[in-house]
């Protein structure tokens, strides 16, 4: 059997906060099984495997991370002079 992981633990081993932790489970971003007794309630128990804790640490580090572009603002145009 694997060993599984709460929200909690996976929260501080990936230094983010429980709530972050718990959206990619219900997005299905990271693979997460309900062992509440009623699944789809407000109260869901989330476990994670050290697996699928691996494969989204993997997939989240292989994408490099996209600079924002630099915006800048645009010269005034010179105003011309009429004489």
């Amino acid at each position: 059997m694997t060993a599984t992981l709460t929200i909690k633990e996976v929260a501080k081993y990936l230094r983010t906060g429980i709530p972050k932790v718990t959206v990619w489970c219900q997005t299905g971003e990271l693979e997460a099984l309900n062992v509440a007794a009623r699944t789809g309630g407000k109260n869901a128990r989330w476990r994670i495997t050290q697996e699928a804790l691996a494969r989204f640490i993997a997939a989240r580090s292989s994408a490099p991370q996209a600079k924002p572009a630099v915006r800048r603002r645009k010269k005034a145009e010179p105003q011309s002079r009429q004489y």
